[in-house]
């Protein structure tokens, strides 16, 4: 009992803190112009809860073994990135960037493995990664009713004077995203779409939940976001018909929350219709250099394929790539992350990542009947997260995006194999 507790304990503390981006540099840049994040070896804050998880989890491998009757569908191509990664080091543009690339891969994979030990609740790891969020969502509301960072420990948000700030550009003046205590308005998106996808079985339960659910939409909003928008729109819908048709209980309370929703989005329609309205045009000066940007980068990405098919230019080291290139502005690794896979470590890589995608629509669509409330969910967020990773590259080119990756597609093969009276 005492052994469940500690793996538990340790898996609370890290749902907590994956969505933090803090760091501590642990070298000096070689590569001006290029931030150390993308760089240089660092120990991200989450590592701290991230090694006492995994931890728990080699001594239970110890003491019982390998689990028997295991789901490794996802777990396995998981793995493979990280082989790939040291396949291709010693060919790589910076071997040791490479390697320690393959390390943060290696050790998310075993993420993913941790979960499928058996020993963690899902739905309580759910409900404290859900709640979590609200700090996230509290701290973006101050950076954006102040319109700058709130001098937090930690804290990512950049002035608004400070070159790549994440800005919606209005008329005659720049204006703030959300960025919560993530390294960027989008991550935070991408994780409260994550949070709103596997909180909705929670809503029939209390209607606490959707107070809360309700606060992690307007989070959502206030990042602005439009690839983790884009990926609400197409999932939240899936999941919440299939959950009308499996819970008829919770009917009511899932009505009330959609309604609640669209409220939220008419009234913040109304009040942030500048914003949004420069969001969905791209003729305006700032989102015309993005859309400039990301296409200059899927260039390079397409040049290096065609001279480095099977190896790329090494996990990680795209940026570098990019760097000496005049066709983008700044050294930003690509917004695609099958297309990065590919330019990093070979086209397998990013076949790899359209497989992990494939396998789990097909099995939404296949066995949806007979999967339980937590496996459908989670593949729905995983779903989601594979949508964001056509327009952007932390879903797997940031630590914080890949160890995301890895939990969801840990507790979703995790779920997959329980009883259906996993606590629906």
């Amino acid at each position: 009992m005492r052994k469940a507790l500690y793996g538990q304990t340790t898996s609370f503390i890290f749902a907590l803190l994956l969505p933090f981006s803090s760091y501590w540099r642990l070298g000096n840049s070689t590569f001006p112009g290029l931030l150390d994040l993308y760089v240089v070896p660092v120990f991200y804050l989450s590592d701290l809860a991230l090694a006492a998880f995994l931890l728990t989890g080699v001594i239970k491998l110890f003491r019982e073994g390998i689990p028997k009757r295991r789901l490794y569908i996802f777990a396995a191509p998981l793995l493979s990135f990280g082989g790939l990664a040291l396949l291709t080091a010693p060919f790589a543009l910076d071997p040791a960037l490479a390697g320690y690339t393959a390390l943060r891969w290696l050790i998310a994979a075993a993420v993913s493995l941790r979960f499928l030990q058996g020993d963690i609740h899902l739905p309580s790891f759910v409900k404290v990664f859900v709640a979590g969020l609200l700090v996230h969502v509290a701290v973006g509301v101050g950076q954006v009713l102040a319109q700058g960072p709130l001098g937090l420990a930690g804290e990512m948000a950049l002035p608004l004077t400070q070159p790549g700030v994440a800005i919606v550009a209005l008329a005659g003046r720049n204006w703030l995203r959300a960025y919560g205590m993530t390294f960027h308005p989008n991550v935070l998106g991408g994780y409260l779409v994550v949070a709103l996808l596997l909180g909705m079985p929670l809503l029939s339960r209390r209607f606490g939940w959707i107070l809360l659910w309700w606060t992690l939409w307007g989070g959502l909003f206030l990042t602005f976001s439009r690839s983790a928008a884009l990926a609400a729109i197409l999932t939240v819908p899936v999941l919440a018909a299939w959950l009308f048709w499996k819970q008829p209980s919770g009917r009511r309370s899932l009505a009330t929350a959609l309604a609640g929703v669209a409220l939220i989005g008419a009234v913040g329609g109304v009040i942030f219709a500048e914003q949004l309205l420069v969001r969905l045009r791209t003729a305006t000066a700032t989102e015309a250099l993005s859309i400039t940007e990301r296409g200059a980068q899927i260039q390079t990405a397409i040049g290096i394929l065609a001279a480095r098919p099977l190896n790329g230019v090494g996990a990680g080291n795209f940026p570098l790539a990019v760097q000496p290139s005049a066709t983008a502005r700044r050294p930003l690794p690509v917004h695609n992350v099958p297309l990065l896979l590919a330019s990093e470590v070979g086209v397998l890589g990013g076949a790899l990542w359209i497989w992990i995608f494939l396998a789990a629509l097909v099995m939404l669509i296949r066995e949806g009947r007979r999967l339980n409330v937590w496996a459908f969910s989670g593949l729905c967020a995983w779903l989601a997260l594979c949508i964001i990773a056509l327009f952007d590259y932390y879903p797997w080119g940031l630590n914080t995006g890949c160890l995301l990756s890895a939990t969801i597609l840990g507790l979703t093969s995790c779920a997959i194999l329980e009883e259906d009276s996993l606590e629906q």
